[in-house]
C-alpha cells in the first residue's frame, strides 16, 4: 500500500490502527505517569480506603433509610392502634380497658421512637465521620495525582491521532489561512453570517494536502408550543319528576404561541477537487441492520425502482445511467446525480465494493449505513448520528481523576474513540481511490489578512466563555452568540460578541368553548411570550503559543476592565467590561501581552542556564531532571 493512500479501510483499522493506536495511548500514559513520579502502589492503597468508605457510607446510609422507615412505621401503628382502642370507649369514660391497653401501647411506642431516634442519630454521627474521612483521603488522593493531572495538555488526542495515522494532520485551531483555503478553492458554504446558528466546535486539518472541518453549531427556530387551560362550569336542571340534577364539567381549551427550540448540528467537510462539476446526495439507510434475506428483498425492490426512474430519465434527455453493480447503486443510493461520467470517474468498481463494505459494516469495526453523504462540486459534506454525538473537544481537564488506575481506563478508551469518531467520520471519502489520489494544487495565501483567525473559531471561542460576561441578564433561553471582527493587532483579535436570546412574560388568553349547559364559557389559558433580548461585549482571542498546563500554572495578575481568562484551542481570550474605553482597552492588552513576556523570558533565562551547564560538564542525568522541571 503507497504510504499517501488507504485501501481497504476497514480491515485497515481492524488490523493496524486501532491496535497501534491502543499501543500509542498506552504508552503515551505510562510516560506522563513514569514523568509525574506518582507511585501506583500508594495511589491504589489510597484509593482502596477510599472506595472502602464509601461502601461503608452507603450501608450506614441504608440503615438510616430503614430507621426512618420504621419510625414513620411504629409512630403510625402507635398512633392508629391508641385511635381505635380509643374510640371504643364507653361515653367518653376512662375504663380499666382503656388504661390497660391504650396506655401501655402509647408508652411502647414512645420507648421504641426514643431508641430509634436515638439509633438515628448515631448513625447519623458515623455518616458525618466517614464521610469526613472520605473527603480527606479523596483530597489526599487528588493531591497525589495533581503532578499528573498538570501534564495532561491541549492537544493531545490529535497529536496521537497523527502518530497512529500521519496522513492526517490536525490544525490546533481554524485560522484564517485555512478559512481562506476552503471559501476561495473549494467553495467552502460559510453560513456564519445566520443569526440562527453559532459555531460551537471547529477542529479543521488535512488528509494528503487536502483540508476538512469538523464543524458542530448551535441552531434554532421558532417553532411552536402548546398551552392547556381548565375552567369548571356546573348547573342544574329537572329531570320529568321534577327534581333537581346538578350537573358540572371541566372545559378545556389548548393555544399555540411561538417557541424558540434549539439544537446542535454536526457536520464534516471536505474540500477536493477531483470531480469538481459532481453534485449528488444520498441518505442513511441503516442497511447494516438488515439480515440477509431483507437485505435481498429490499435490494431486488428498490433496484426495479432506480431502473424505471433511469430509463425515463433517459426519456426525457436526462444521462442518468444505472451500472451493472445494481447492490451499490440501491444501497448508496446517490440517484440524484447532476454528472454521470465525474460519477464514474468518482465510483470506480474498487470504489463501489470498498463502499459496499463500509456500508454493510462486514468485519464490524466501523458504524455502518450510518452517514449522509452530499457533494456539491469540490465540497464533500458528511453527517451521521455517532459524528453528531461525538465528544471532539480538545479539553485536558477530562483526565482529572484522583483514582490512578481510573484515569488510564478513561485516558485510553476516550482516545480509541476519539480514534473511531474521526476515521469513520471520514471513511466515507477514504473509500474513494481519487480522493486519495488527488492531491490539491499548492494554494497561494494573501501576505497580509486583516484577522488572525476565522469567524468559525471566533464564534468558538465566544461560546466558551461563561455565560456571565456574554448573555443578557434576562434571558431564560439558550442563547446564540454571533461575532463581528474589528481589527487585529500582535497576532490577536478583537471582536464583538452579540448574544441573541429570549425573556418571557406571562399572558393569558381567554378562549371561548361550549359548556354543557348550552352557554359559551371564557377558558383562560396561561401562556409564555417570549421576547428577543440581546447583549453585545467586546472581546480579544490571542495566539500565546501557550499548551493548556502551562496556562494552568500561568500566574494570572488582575488586570483592569477585562475579565479572566479563557483557554479553548490553544488559544487565549477575555472579555473587556462593559464600557471600558478605547485607551483602558489598549492598556489591558499590553498588560495581557505582558504576562507572555515575562513567561518568555523566564524560559529564556532557563535555556541560558542549561547551556552554561552543559559548557561545565554536569551530569547529563541532572541536566535532564532540569529539562523536565
Amino acid at each position: 500500500m503507497p504510504e499517501n493512500q488507504f485501501h481497504e479501510i476497514l480491515d485497515l483499522y481492524k488490523s493496524k490502527f486501532e491496535p497501534e493506536h491502543r499501543k500509542n495511548v498506552t504508552e503515551y500514559f505510562e510516560t506522563l505517569r513514569t514523568k509525574s513520579n506518582v507511585n501506583p502502589e500508594e495511589n491504589a492503597k489510597l484509593v482502596h480506603e477510599i472506595y472502602s468508605n464509601q461502601n461503608i457510607l452507603s450501608r450506614l446510609r441504608a440503615k438510616k433509610s430503614t430507621n426512618s422507615a420504621l419510625t414513620i412505621f411504629v409512630a403510625l401503628a402507635g398512633f392508629f392502634i391508641c385511635l381505635i382502642l380509643s374510640l371504643k370507649m364507653k361515653n367518653g369514660s376512662l375504663s380499666l380497658g382503656f388504661i390497660g391497653l391504650v396506655v401501655p401501647v402509647a408508652v411502647a411506642t414512645i420507648v421504641i421512637l426514643y431508641f430509634l431516634n436515638k439509633k438515628r442519630k448515631e448513625l447519623q454521627k458515623e455518616i458525618n465521620n466517614v464521610s469526613s474521612i472520605i473527603k480527606q483521603k479523596t483530597d489526599e488522593a487528588y493531591e497525589q495525582m495533581k503532578p499528573l493531572n498538570l501534564l495532561y495538555d491541549s492537544g493531545i488526542s490529535n497529536e496521537l491521532l497523527t502518530k497512529t495515522i500521519p496522513l492526517l494532520k490536525m490544525d490546533k485551531n481554524f485560522n484564517i489561512r485555512r478559512y481562506d483555503q476552503l471559501i476561495t478553492k473549494f467553495g467552502f458554504p460559510d453560513l456564519r453570517e445566520n443569526n440562527d446558528s453559532s459555531a460551537i466546535l471547529c477542529q479543521t486539518g488535512e488528509i494528503n494536502g487536502n483540508p476538512f472541518l469538523f464543524g458542530r453549531t448551535r441552531e434554532t427556530y421558532m417553532g411552536e408550543a402548546s398551552y392547556t387551560g381548565q375552567k369548571t362550569i356546573s348547573w342544574t336542571t329537572r329531570d320529568s319528576e321534577g327534581n333537581t340534577v346538578h350537573h358540572s364539567e371541566t372545559l378545556t381549551a389548548t393555544i399555540y404561541k411561538p417557541c424558540p427550540y434549539y439544537y446542535s448540528d454536526t457536520k464534516l467537510y471536505y474540500g477536493n477537487d477531483a470531480a469538481p462539476k459532481l453534485i449528488f446526495s444520498r441518505v442513511a439507510g441503516n442497511i447494516h441492520n438488515k439480515d440477509d434475506k431483507e437485505l435481498e428483498r429490499h435490494i431486488k425492490r428498490q433496484g426495479n425502482k432506480i431502473t424505471k426512474k433511469a430509463e425515463k430519465d433517459i426519456r426525457k434527455g436526462g444521462d442518468l445511467t444505472i451500472s451493472s453493480n445494481i447492490d451499490f447503486e440501491v444501497l448508496f443510493n446517490a440517484i440524484d446525480r447532476n454528472n454521470e461520467q465525474e460519477f464514474r470517474l468518482l465510483f470506480t468498481p474498487l470504489a463501489q465494493n470498498e463502499m459496499m463494505k463500509l456500508l454493510k459494516n462486514e468485519n464490524g469495526a466501523g458504524y455502518g449505513d450510518n452517514f449522509n453523504f452530499d457533494k456539491n462540486k469540490k465540497i464533500n459534506i458528511i453527517s451521521s448520528g455517532e459524528l453528531a454525538s461525538a465528544d471532539l473537544v480538545d479539553n485536558p481537564t477530562r483526565y482529572y481523576d484522583f483514582d490512578l488506575q481510573k484515569a488510564k481506563n478513561y485516558f485510553i478508551s476516550y482516545n480509541m474513540l476519539y480514534l473511531k469518531n474521526i476515521f469513520f467520520g471520514l471513511a466515507p471519502l477514504l473509500v474513494i481511490p481519487l480522493y486519495q489520489q488527488t492531491k490539491t494544487h499548492e494554494f497561494i495565501y494573501k501576505d497580509v489578512y486583516p484577522a488572525c483567525y476565522s469567524t468559525w473559531q471566533h464564534e468558538v471561542v465566544a461560546n466558551s466563555l461563561g455565560s456571565f460576561f456574554v448573555d443578557h441578564p434576562e434571558a431564560v433561553t439558550e442563547n446564540i452568540r454571533k461575532t463581528r471582527f474589528l481589527d487585529s493587532t500582535k497576532n490577536s483579535d478583537r471582536f464583538e460578541i452579540t448574544s441573541y436570546g429570549y425573556r418571557t412574560e406571562r399572558r393569558i388568553e381567554y378562549v371561548s368553548k361550549l359548556g354543557g349547559d348550552g352557554r359559551y364559557h371564557d377558558v383562560p389559558v396561561e401562556w409564555l411570550e417570549y421576547l428577543p433580548v440581546s447583549r453585545t461585549t467586546l472581546a480579544q482571542v490571542a495566539d500565546t503559543n501557550m499548551k493548556f498546563k502551562e496556562f494552568i500554572n500561568l500566574e494570572k495578575p488582575q488586570i483592569p476592565n477585562i475579565e479572566p481568562l479563557t483557554y479553548r484551542d490553544s488559544t487565549l481570550s477575555f472579555v473587556y467590561k462593559d464600557g471600558t474605553e478605547s485607551n483602558d482597552q489598549m492598556s489591558a492588552l499590553e498588560k495581557f501581552f505582558a504576562m507572555f513576556d515575562k513567561e518568555t523570558t523566564e524560559k529564556t533565562d532557563v535555556i541560558e542556564n542549561l547551556i552554561e551547564t552543559v559548557a561545565s560538564g554536569e551530569d547529563l542525568e541532572n541536566i535532564d531532571n532540569k529539562i523536565d522541571d
